[in-house]
């Protein structure tokens, strides 16, 4: 939820960061525009200034040199000018002897009606800008905006020469408080166009992020609410005993049920998971709080209560519990009528309750007892206390490093040579011995939620040893590792940033994760796009495995370790092996076999036409890849 409501925030950010780059972008390119607009009426007026005086006015100024009359007529023509053009003023300046002088300027439009003209004829600017005396030095149009004693302007400095060739400059002023307006219109036409585009494109947002929260509740529906029952599923539980403080949970399980669907039909059982549903809800008891029920499997259900017993109370409660589930009368379709026998796992523990409940379950089923508890007061049982201690031993290995891959030699069946390694997780000692392999600790690492961290860390050290050696590496992912929108996103970025994808293989180990195939398949058309080759590891253990074998995009098919041993003694698994052969080959996959561990095998297994084989008779795994590197078969 979390998740989500970061890519809803993520969704708004993105679009007011937008907004807000248009905005400025618009503002900065019209507040360009009209700038450029009002520095070309400068220009022109300084064009128009020169062409008034004549350069003639210029030539051999060393003093004074103009009568007050003809000054004042050029005044008046340059004050009609700037009146035209709505600027502030245009004037010509010399410099001698590092004094800047004026020798004509406009002049304010009353000064020729209400007073007589006041004569700048050689005065000096003391308080000229610096680009102005940049113009003269350098001899180049300068822009500035500056403050004198007529006021504060944007001005443009054009140097001409006299027909003697003596610099002079002209000037033509604008008002700040009109260049200050027309950036003030400009935000405000700015501010209007965002507006609209907020008014045009938030009721797209509105609608994108509503569809967005509608999936996103069709995907939590199907996650956390079981379709048949309509009760929570396992997710929805793992999610709740997060929040739970004092858990007591109870895991049901229904004996013999498949006899009941091969009785009676699926569609009958189904009618009895809702009524044993509905039983269980029904169920009161005094000492028993408000508790929630949940669906785990097919026929396996969970009781939460946020509540703890003494030993006293919970054996009644419990007891009676069972007697009523098992006093439950089912009607079946040929007017029978029968019970259901049931079996009781409960926690009353903080730490890991459903694991313990699964345990407490399990021992349930083994000793043929009604009900069986497993709470703070109760000897942990001995599997439970080793998962925590090799928990630990995981934790210390990360933090310590100790996580490794080990190298095991892949052989082509045509000529003996090694083409491939597979990189294979092992947990070291200090020494470089091997600790745990991956039977061991990778259902622990999943339980603790170290299992992206494993994955990574093999991704990683694989495509350092393919940049390092240029040799093709075979690693396993399962669909576990396919679930989660950000492991993958971060799955492609190591291997499109390392640029050698082309020398990776991804073997797809089945797993309980439920992916979806479509999503499923999109991956894995992405990591093909990235160079790599997708294969399905361990044919031949489960159903969907072959179902994946027809309905995913991939490279390669690597019989299961368990087919090997058996398959020479068993005629149907041989006959199943050789189906599935002859299928990758049809579309063109090419087949590995695993388990090679004898030359008998190894011989056996070329026999069936496969292109590789992989084996302890031909390498057992090793931490040096470089020892391998040379080996032949």
């Amino acid at each position: 939820m979390v998740r989500k409501e970061k890519t809803i925030s993520l969704i708004l950010a993105l679009f007011v960061l937008s907004v807000v780059l248009m905005s400025v972008g618009r503002y900065y390119v019209e507040f360009r525009h009209q700038r450029g607009l009002i520095d070309s009426r400068l220009m022109s007026a300084a064009i128009a200034t020169n062409f008034i005086l004549g350069e003639r006015l210029h030539s051999g100024l060393i003093r004074p040199t103009l009568s007050k009359e003809r000054e004042k007529i050029l005044a008046l023509k340059l004050t009609q000018l700037i009146q035209s053009l709505d600027l502030a003023y245009a004037y010509s300046v010399v410099e001698r002897d590092g004094v800047i002088r004026f020798v004509v300027s406009s002049a304010e439009p009353g000064e020729f009606v209400e007073r007589d003209y006041t004569s700048v004829h050689w005065s000096t600017y003391p308080e000229a800008d610096e680009a102005l005396r940049e113009a003269f030095k350098t001899q180049r149009v300068q822009y500035a905006e500056y403050q004198d004693r007529w006021g504060v302007f944007r001005s443009v400095f054009l140097p001409r020469y006299s027909e003697q060739g003596e610099l002079y400059v002209i000037g033509a002023d604008i008002n700040i408080s009109f260049i200050d307006q027309v950036v003030r219109n400009v935000a405000l036409h700015t501010l209007i166009v965002a507006c609209i585009v907020v008014l045009c494109f938030a009721p797209f947002v509105w609608l994108a992020i509503r569809s967005l929260r509608a999936k996103w509740q069709i995907e939590e529906h199907a996650l956390y609410v079981d379709e048949l029952t309509q009760l929570p599923t396992k997710a929805a539980l793992q999610r709740d005993l997060k929040q739970c403080d004092n858990p007591t949970l109870i895991l049901i399980n229904i004996d013999r049920f498949r006899y009941l669907n091969t009785s009676y039909g699926l569609a009958f059982g189904d009618q009895v998971l809702r009524e044993f549903a509905l039983n269980v809800l029904s169920f009161q008891h005094q000492k028993l709080q408000e508790f929630r029920l949940y669906r785990l499997y097919s026929d396996e259900f969970a009781v939460l209560a946020e509540q703890r017993f003494d030993e006293t109370s919970q054996a009644e409660i419990f007891e009676a519990f069972f007697r009523y589930l098992a006093q439950c009368v089912y009607h079946a379709p040929d007017d029978k009528h029968f019970s259901l026998g049931v079996h009781l796992g409960v926690a009353a523990h903080q730490e890991e309750p459903l694991a313990l409940a699964e345990m407490a379950l399990r021992n349930a089923k083994e000793v043929n007892r009604s009900v069986v508890y497993f709470t703070e007061a109760t000897h942990l049982p001995k599997a439970y206390t080793e998962d925590l201690h090799r928990t630990e031993r995981i934790k210390r290995a990360f933090a310590e490093q100790r996580i490794r891959p080990f190298w095991q030699p892949i052989v082509n069946v045509k000529n003996h040579q090694i083409e491939k390694y597979e990189a294979l997780g092992r947990i070291v000692t200090a020494q470089g011995e091997v600790e745990m392999t991956p039977d061991e600790f990778i259902p622990l690492m999943i339980k603790a939620r170290l299992y992206p961290q494993f994955t990574r860390l093999m991704l990683e050290k694989s495509l350092e040893a393919i940049k390092q050696h240029g040799v093709v590496i075979s690693i396993n992912f399962s669909t576990r590792d396919f679930m989660d929108r950000g492991d993958v996103a971060r799955i492609l970025s190591l291997i499109e940033k390392s640029q050698v994808g082309n020398k990776l293989h991804i073997e797809l180990l089945e797993t309980d994760g439920a992916t979806e195939p479509a999503w499923l398949r999109s991956v894995i058309k992405r990591l093909r796009a990235l160079g790599c080759q997708v294969g399905i590891d361990d044919l031949g253990r489960a159903y969907s495995n072959f179902d994946r074998l027809t309905s995913l995009p991939i490279d390669f098919i690597k019989i299961d370790r368990s087919v090997m041993p058996r398959i020479m003694n068993e005629e149907s698994l041989y006959l199943l092996v050789q189906r599935i052969l002859l299928f990758a080959k049809q579309k063109q996959m090419t087949t590995i076999v695993e388990h090679c561990d004898s030359l008998e095998l190894c011989l056996f297994a070329q026999s069936l036409g496969v292109d590789f084989l992989q084996g302890f008779y031909l390498g057992e795994p090793t931490a040096d890849l470089s020892r391998v590197l040379k080996n032949e078969f």
